[in-house]
């Protein structure tokens, strides 16, 4: 799986304001990790806000804990093997 092209190459703590395009960033990279693994990309709480108009909240950032977690331990899908 290529490196994924972040938005801000470097954040800093208590500097970098959080934008919505954070939340797109990882909503998408997290879908590419998906689609890697052979699995359908998650689906969300609701959509991602519109960049200047949205709030990011607390829900949005829990649906991407609770994507990487289910991506982490499920099971692999099965593999076909030629014969």
């Amino acid at each position: 799986m290529p490196a994924y092209e972040w938005a801000d190459a470097a954040l800093e703590l208590g500097v970098t304001p959080v934008r919505v395009v954070h939340l797109t960033d990882l909503r998408v990279a997290l879908a590419e990790a998906y689609a890697a693994a052979g699995r359908q990309a998650p689906t969300y709480t609701d959509a991602t806000p519109a960049a200047g108009t949205g709030v990011i909240r607390a829900a949005h950032l829990m649906d991407l804990r609770d994507a990487v977690v289910a991506l982490g331990t499920a099971p692999a899908p099965p593999q076909v093997v030629g014969r």
